[in-house]
């Protein structure tokens, strides 16, 4: 098999994190990759990934180690590879040569049983119960978007992943992400969905996803069990939790849709303002949580919206933001966390968005100034020290 040093290595680090650090035979196999057919495999028991090789010839499998990584890592940059899988001597024999040296550097490997690498992992074994296809670079900006306020830690393992939900126009999906404390929602139009779908899958199929530069459509897949995600250059298949997602469409109904428009709190905001304030609140504020609140304080008002904090020098820190008010009701003042708030607005395209608040222990909702908004968000408040 021949292939380019630079092409193996940026692979092998696409799938480097996926690796399982096993304890058993059957689990260390998975420490190492495949070479097969002109693909990589890695995977760790949860998310398996199937990487097409380019530079690739026919020649037998053989697995490759981290050790025989660091080897390649070492060798020249445009380094030409050719791996000899010799399985009577129970070795991979890897011949190096490059264009600026007339040298060939050869390196043997001891070869390990390619038997142990269960291929059929990387495919749905189960009946596939629904199938779409996705534009490709819509569903980076979903994974991307929605990645952004899951939990990295919860006491539920469903807000560690990514949520995806029929939505009521056809051929719409909504991915969802939350920490218990934000919830994002961002709807992708694609094919084919005539079916019904409340789905988390594991995060490590995505954050891999956002990795790849993707062209073209994604065909997704969906077992009793598993998603399965598929292009030209790769496969990936991963775990569906068997925990149910909370209702979030009820969080954002229950807080606005209820209400007479005269008890809600309606302003049209700078973006990129408002995202330059809560990003230094949330890098400067106060850590001192006995004597003062780590919040920043939004202070509405007819004509705008007042930020106060105070920082971690012990300074308060305000500014003003000018806002346009659509709603009758003009005054309230509400905690946020500045952290969580400032990576939630992050994620917003619009020059300019719209908030819709009931009161100071109601959720804020965030949406874009536009009709057809991709994209909606809510944020829970904290509870101000007096």
């Amino acid at each position: 098999m021949f292939i380019l040093k630079k092409e193996l290595i940026s692979k092998y680090n696409l799938v480097k994190a996926y690796l399982l650090k096993g304890f058993s035979l059957e689990q260390k196999i998975y420490e190492n990759i495949l070479i097969k057919d002109g693909y990589m495999y890695a995977g760790n028991g949860t998310t398996y990934i199937k990487q097409k090789l380019d530079y690739y010839d026919e020649s037998n499998p053989f697995i490759l180690s981290p050790a025989n990584i660091k080897v390649i890592n070492g060798l020249p940059s445009g380094a030409v590879l050719e791996f000899k899988a010799d399985i009577e001597n129970n070795m991979v024999i890897l011949e190096s040569s490059s264009r600026n040296e007339k040298r060939i550097i050869k390196n043997t490997f001891k070869a390990m049983d390619v038997g142990l690498f269960d291929t059929d992992k990387f495919m749905p074994s189960e009946k596939i119960k629904a199938e779409f296809t996705i534009d490709a670079k819509e569903l980076v900006k979903a994974l991307e978007k929605t990645s952004a306020v899951r939990a990295k830690e919860s006491v539920k393992e469903v807000f560690e992943g990514i949520h995806i939900n029929k939505n009521s126009l056809d051929n719409h999906i909504e991915f969802v992400g939350s920490d218990t404390f934000r919830i994002l929602v961002y709807d992708v139009p694609c094919s084919n969905v005539d079916f019904d779908i409340r789905e988390t899958f594991n995060y490590e199929a995505a954050e891999y996803i956002c990795k790849v530069c993707l062209k073209g459509e994604i065909k997704i897949s969906l077992s009793e069990n598993k998603i399965y995600f598929k292009t030209e250059n790769f496969e990936i298949i991963t775990n569906l939790y068997d925990t149910a997602f909370f209702d979030y469409k009820n969080f954002f109904d229950r807080t606005i849709g209820s209400c007479r428009y005269s008890d809600v709190i309606s302003v049209k905001i700078e973006k990129e303002l408002m995202e330059e304030a809560l990003a230094f609140i949330a890098k400067n504020v106060t850590k001192d949580n006995k004597t003062y609140k780590p919040a920043v304080i939004f202070n509405f008002d007819k004509d705008a919206l007042k930020l106060d904090a105070r920082l971690v020098d012990g300074s308060d820190y305000s500014e003003e933001i000018e806002i346009e008010q659509l709603g009758e009701k003009t005054d309230l003042k509400v905690g946020y966390n500045p952290k969580l708030f400032s990576e939630l607005i992050k994620t917003f395209d619009e020059e300019k968005v719209l908030f819709n608040v009931l009161g100071s222990r109601s959720p804020l909702i965030i949406k874009p100034d536009e009709m057809f908004g991709k994209q909606r968000a809510l944020i829970l408040p904290v509870i101000l020290k007096e």
